[in-house]
């Protein structure tokens, strides 16, 4: 369990993830698994409605993740689902670390 009162650093966080991988992840997938992390750190234990937007052209695509809701409860995130369905509004959620009852990454990663 890492210590509260220490703040997680991504980079070293999304360098030992990526180290999981046999091979190189393409661009694009390197990019979500760091904006996938990034909400585990900032939404721990929360739901969190996010919208995916790709800018730039082709060959410099650049993931602008946009959170539009985040709350302990799928009941907090509801209305921003509904009102950017359209825009491809997806959920996850957010471990906390902190929880003991759900397994998780060793501590080393985290």
């Amino acid at each position: 369990m890492p210590n509260a009162s220490r703040p997680i650093d991504i980079e070293v966080v999304y360098a030992q993830a990526l180290a999981c991988y046999p091979e190189e992840l393409p661009v694009e997938d390197r990019q979500r698994l760091r904006a996938d992390l990034q909400l585990q750190i900032d939404y721990p234990g929360e739901y969190v409605a996010y919208i995916d937007l790709w800018e730039g052209d082709a060959s410099r695509r650049r993931l602008a993740r946009r959170v539009v809701a985040h709350g302990p409860s799928l009941d907090d995130i509801q209305p921003a689902l509904i009102e950017h369905r359209e825009n491809g509004a997806a959920v996850c959620y957010a471990d906390d670390p902190d929880d003991d009852s759900v397994d998780r990454l060793p501590e080393e990663v985290l």
